[in-house]
């Protein structure tokens, strides 16, 4: 099923309850309710993979997305870099936002943020 936004959310949610595994594709575009929806209607979500998320949406994914999410246990992010932002600048980004999750999840045992480039 191709989950846009947050009534996509629902209906998924509600034909396959629980859901305890996700990937994530983040899409171009992708809306920030759809983030959303993941707090919202898959609180039971154990082990999550966010793919081509870019580095801009780390701060949001971290204030946002996690706090709900307290069955996590497994998360993944794939972070795609398009910027020209100087690599110490995203290293930076990257190693704070990892202690920042860790902080906001202290349940996850498996904690992955790996940088990518197009």
């Amino acid at each position: 099923m191709n989950v846009e936004d947050a009534d996509d959310f629902e209906a998924l949610t509600a034909s396959v309850m629980p859901i305890t595994t996700l990937t994530f594709d983040v899409v171009p575009g992708c809306k920030e309710s759809a983030f959303r929806s993941i707090g919202t209607y898959m609180k039971d979500v154990q082990h999550l993979v966010l793919d081509h998320a870019e580095v801009w949406m780390l701060p949001w994914i971290i204030k946002e997305l996690l706090p709900p999410l307290r069955s996590l246990r497994t998360l993944r992010l794939l972070v795609w870099h398009y910027s020209t932002a100087a690599w110490e600048n995203i290293e930076a980004t990257r190693a704070n936002a990892f202690t920042d999750m860790q902080s906001i999840c202290p349940q996850l045992e498996d904690l992955e943020i790996k940088l990518r480039w197009p």
